[in-house]
């Protein structure tokens, strides 16, 4: 089902909160946990920019960059 981040993931403040809460080195694992339907927070945050502003942020520089990168993901 659904994680929690998934359920907030168009409420940017409370999505700030969460990925902070996670240590550094699993948010890259939270960020491409898949919901039900097999879509990841990045698919999710495509349609709005607030939030995947926040989850570029949130990662490491190169996990960031490697996010954008990974065609397979965006185009799921």
């Amino acid at each position: 089902g659904n994680n929690v981040l998934h359920l907030v993931s168009r409420d940017i403040d409370s999505l700030r909160i969460l990925l902070n809460a996670i240590p550094e080195g699993q948010r890259i694992d939270a960020l491409f946990k898949e919901d039900r339907q097999g879509n990841t927070l990045l698919h999710q945050a495509v349609s709005n920019p607030g939030s995947l502003k926040i989850l570029l942020e949130m990662l490491p520089k190169q996990h960031g960059i490697e996010a954008i990168l990974d065609t397979e993901t965006i185009n799921k």
